[in-house]
């Protein structure tokens, strides 16, 4: 079945825009008909990855975006454990949200679709990781998405947010979005907050001398970049133990 899911995603996957013109092209074409409904008998129609709500969600009292990055990132997903790559996507960090760039063959047209996000396992923008994490591990009432910075025998990992808020820089004060930035290392059973780096190296304890010295050595300055700064001081601590 693995075999043939690249061809019935071109088959199908592209004409789920509007469902009229997919029932068309599978009414007049028995080979695509036989693979839609083995695809279907696997994963079920609402498996599908295009299957979502169109993203329509404004702010029209803010001056900034919604997203991580404002332009359409070139990504992928793993969705209901199948990953999908050559995508268009953009992260709302508002909401929490992964939006992904649908074309419609018929009219060239594209529109942004919410995929089932309860299905994405994780996805990828450009090169950077996002993992869904439970209730079970973040102790959060609902699963989020959180970019995977390091995934060693511990994982650090960092939850993006924007919030509304004042902003005075602009001359006349406007309502815009500010980005935060909230770094947390899993440690076996726990999911520890990290706020600084003195709060970092008391996690890592057993290496707390080497990687003060290697800061030191390194100039590694929290305020200027928190998640610059702990990934090098989780990636060293590994490297201490002998673990790539």
């Amino acid at each position: 079945m693995r075999k043939l899911l690249p061809l019935l995603q071109l088959a199908i996957g592209a004409c789920l825009y509007n469902t009229a013109p997919a029932q068309n092209l599978v009414s007049q074409n028995p080979s695509i008909e036989a693979l839609s409904n083995q695809y279907d008998a696997e994963v079920g129609y609402s498996g599908r990855i295009f299957n979502g709500a169109e993203y329509g969600i404004k702010y029209p009292d803010v001056v900034d975006h919604a997203f991580l990055v404002s332009e359409w990132q070139p990504g992928s997903i793993n969705f209901l454990d199948r990953e999908y790559k050559g995508l268009e996507l953009r992260y709302d960090i508002v909401n929490d949200l992964v939006v992904l760039k649908h074309y419609n063959p018929n009219d060239g047209i594209s529109i942004s679709i919410m995929p089932a996000q309860e299905k994405i396992n994780s996805f990828t923008l450009s090169s950077v990781k996002f993992v869904r994490l439970p209730p079970q591990v973040t102790g959060e009432q609902k699963s989020r998405f959180y970019e995977l910075i390091v995934d060693k025998e511990y994982k650090l990992v960092a939850r993006h947010t924007k919030e509304k808020f004042i902003d005075k820089s602009r001359g006349a004060p406007v309502v815009g979005f500010q980005h935060k930035v909230k770094l947390y290392l899993k440690k076996d059973n726990e999911f520890i907050i990290i706020r600084s780096k003195r709060a970092l190296l008391k996690v890592l304890e057993d290496k707390k001398k080497e990687l003060a010295d290697y800061s030191r050595a390194r100039r590694l300055y929290w305020h200027e970049n928190p998640k610059r700064t702990a990934a090098m001081l989780v990636g060293y601590y590994f490297d201490l133990k002998g673990e790539n």
